[in-house]
C-alpha cells in the first residue's frame, strides 16, 4: 500500500505544470546600470523627438540617437538654462555623453 501512495504521489507531482518565469523586461527608467562617460561631442541637431526625448545629432564621426533625459541639463546662450522645447533642427550644440546600458545619455546639451 505504501508503494502505490508513493507512485500516486509522483504521478500526481509530476502532471503539475512548471510556471516559467517571465522574461526579463528592460526599462531605463528603473535599471540600475553603471554610467560611463564617453566625453564631449561638437555636432548639429538633426531632429528631435520631443515626446520620446530623443535627440539626432551629425557629429564628424557620424549621426547618433542620444536620449535626453528629465535631469539633463540644457544651456542656452541667452537666458541660460533652457529646455527640451529649446532644442531645434540645425542648432549646433555641445552634447555631454555618457553610455548608461548601451544607451548614449545626454548629461548636458549646451546650443550655441
Amino acid at each position: 500500500m505504501i508503494r502505490l501512495f508513493a507512485f500516486v504521489a509522483l504521478a500526481f507531482t509530476a502532471a503539475q505544470p512548471v510556471a516559467a518565469s517571465p522574461p526579463p523586461v528592460r526599462n531605463f527608467w528603473t535599471q540600475r546600470a553603471p554610467a560611463h562617460n564617453r566625453g564631449v561631442l561638437h555636432g548639429k541637431i538633426v531632429s528631435v523627438d520631443y515626446g520620446r526625448g530623443l535627440l539626432v545629432v551629425k557629429f564628424p564621426d557620424g549621426v547618433r540617437t542620444i536620449r535626453v533625459l528629465p535631469s539633463t541639463s540644457i544651456e542656452t546662450k541667452h537666458n541660460g538654462n533652457g529646455s527640451l522645447t529649446d532644442l531645434r533642427s540645425g542648432a549646433a550644440v555641445d552634447v555631454y555623453i555618457s553610455d548608461i546600458g548601451g544607451e548614449s545619455v545626454a548629461q548636458l546639451v549646451r546650443i550655441h
